[in-house]
């Protein structure tokens, strides 16, 4: 979702003229982040009813929910506004802002680790866990060094809250890590025991 603000249509209103025009240039100032959120699980009503809940009220809103029954995976789009400052440059940088996004994902990633069973689990999709794999990208305004730091502050959150391992890749690894090495290194690409359902 990106905010285009090239052209405002004044109401003959003066007091709308005015709200108008604040909402423009705030609108020009504001920066959005979006969350692709995979969830390993789509057949299960009650867990995505669990992690759907969760995600409500945080202050991000959810985009896109694309459901692939064959894969048994859910994969969320959600948007939301990051506060004006840029992560800090400095060797020990400040800490993340909390933002809608940040506190949305860590409920939807806890919910789905409180309501998926892998043992039970079985997709033509391989994965890493109940929660395989959450990305950020910027949007309006933002650049990739604010998600990176936010995607480094979710991941700390989750393996400090939750004790779950996390991989940083890309611009939130300090080297540039790909996904496909970390992906290579745990196993993903390789046939599970049957051969074809994970």
């Amino acid at each position: 979702m990106l905010l285009s603000c090239d052209r405002v249509i004044f109401s003959t209103s003066p007091h709308k003229k005015r709200t108008t025009a604040r909402a423009t240039m705030a609108a020009r100032h504001t920066m959005l982040a979006c969350c692709k959120l995979y969830i390993s699980e789509s057949r299960n009503a009650a867990a995505l009813r669990a992690i759907d809940h969760a995600g409500a009220g945080a202050g991000a809103v959810v985009v896109n929910r694309f459901t692939d029954d064959a894969y048994n995976r859910v994969g969320y789009t959600l948007v939301a506004p990051l506060l004006p400052s840029p992560p800090s440059p400095s060797p020990s940088p400040s800490p993340a802002p909390e933002t809608p996004l940040r506190h949305a994902v860590f409920n939807m990633v806890k919910a789905a680790l409180d309501s998926i069973d892998l043992a039970a689990h079985s997709g033509t999709h391989p994965r890493l866990g109940a929660v395989d794999h959450i990305c950020f990208h910027p949007l309006a305004n933002s650049s990739l060094p604010h998600v990176a730091h936010l995607a480094a502050a979710v991941a700390a959150d989750i393996g400090d809250n939750l004790q779950v391992p996390t991989y940083l890749y890309g611009a939130a690894h300090g080297e540039g890590r790909t996904l496909a090495s970390i992906r290579r290194q745990l196993g993903y690409f390789k046939p599970n025991f049957s051969g074809d359902q994970w």
